[in-house]
């Protein structure tokens, strides 16, 4: 399966506080990520684009979150369940787990 990890429409923060699509990145921006401790936040530079496939349909499993927002991802793309100790990919993600 060569399917992009998230969506051309997925959005990110920028180190600006700006709200990008995941197909507007550049190289060299910096966008938030998880810190280390329970709902902390960094910013990561991007480097790299693995899979960068603008015009491909792929299906994405849809994880809703308790902020009410959601998180479109491949499903075997791996998230980090029980408070960041466990990596599960996303096909297996279940309500209550705690990301």
């Amino acid at each position: 399966e060569n399917n992009p990890c998230f969506p051309a429409f997925a959005k990110v923060r920028l180190e600006s506080g700006v709200e990008v699509r995941m197909d507007e990145l550049r190289l060299g921006d910096k966008i938030q990520v998880p810190g280390k401790g329970i709902g902390e936040t960094k910013y990561s530079e991007v480097y790299l684009f693995g899979h960068r496939l603008r015009d491909h349909y792929a299906e994405y499993v849809i994880v809703g979150l308790e902020n009410n927002q959601s998180l479109a991802i491949s499903p075997n793309h791996y998230l980090y369940t029980n408070n960041g100790k466990e990596p599960k990919l996303a096909k297996y993600v279940q309500l209550g787990d705690v990301m």
